[in-house]
């Protein structure tokens, strides 16, 4: 047992100062075995580590023996107001890194992950290259975001899908102008309850609740009067496309509180609207 701790402890050792962390790009030795479901393209595509970095040094083996990574190809040129730059995609992310020739991003594909033993990295070498804090911050929200989706029942992502249903509705008042900014820019989370938690036949509803957290009075107004439409009455129930949003709180975040967003889910899709330091924002705050 003692041997073996020590030959952990120079492994772990090896890893950290070699510079392994999360972002680390690589490419593997040419006789590594790639798991069958994975397709690398050989000279055209990296290895991106996603483990946060303490795990990638530990030096307990036992308890943390792998390290998960993930596909990425390169990218010439980096355009930050894409959608894959701001991660608005739960299925990629550009990835800018500094020090690769000619390539300015990486293209991950969240779909293409997979573990690899951790001890492998104490034999290998990460690239010569990094990324910006802040940066690391993005791509860290970027694979969080995926596990924090909401499983909504089928039927009722259906219903919020269908034309002048509920997330067009919510969706035009969101890309509406303030003050020649983009409402979206204004909102940091928007939060999710629904009733029943199954599929529905056709002729029965669901009930949405909706709370919408701004980061001022004057946008939490302006969107206010934009999905005041959403409202019926407690007499008169409003339903579109067979839903009835029983609950809608647009409020500032300062004004909201624990018991309101009690039985709650935070809603990426329609929060993947919001820009992405507002989100990591609500992701920390939240966790």
């Amino acid at each position: 047992m003692d041997q073996e701790n020590d030959r952990h402890e120079k492994d772990a050792a090896s890893i950290q100062s070699q510079g392994w962390r999360q972002g680390s790009a690589f490419r593997p030795p040419a006789d590594f075995s790639f798991p069958g479901y994975i397709n690398f393209q050989v000279g055209n595509e990296w290895l991106v580590v996603c483990t946060q970095s303490c795990s990638v040094c530990s030096a307990n083996f036992t308890n943390e023996p792998l390290v998960e990574v993930i596909v990425a190809s390169e990218l010439q040129r980096y355009n930050p107001n894409h959608s894959d730059a701001k991660g608005k995609s739960n299925h990629s992310f550009h990835l800018p890194i500094n020090g690769m020739p000619n390539t300015e991003a990486l293209f991950c594909q969240l779909g293409k992950r997979f573990f690899i033993p951790r001890v492998l990295l104490s034999t290998w070498q990460p690239e010569k290259t990094w990324i910006e804090l802040g940066v690391l911050n993005a791509f860290k929200g970027w694979l969080a975001n995926y596990y924090m989706r909401v499983a909504l029942p089928d039927e009722l992502v259906r219903r919020l899908k269908l034309p002048g249903g509920i997330k067009e509705i919510v969706n035009n008042a969101l890309t509406m102008q303030l003050d020649g900014t983009p409402l979206n820019e204004f909102v940091s989370s928007i939060w999710i309850e629904w009733r029943p938690d199954e599929d529905l036949p056709s002729h029965k509803f669901y009930e949405l609740s909706l709370i919408i957290v701004c980061d001022n009075d004057e946008s939490r107004e302006f969107l206010d009067r934009q999905l005041a439409s959403l409202i019926g009455t407690a007499a008169s129930p409003l339903t579109i496309e067979g839903v009835i949003v029983s609950e809608l709180h647009i409020e500032v975040a300062e004004n909201i509180t624990l018991n309101l967003l009690a039985g709650k889910s935070r809603y990426n899709e329609f929060d993947a609207l919001s820009n992405l330091p507002e989100r990591l924002f609500s992701l920390r705050s939240t966790t």
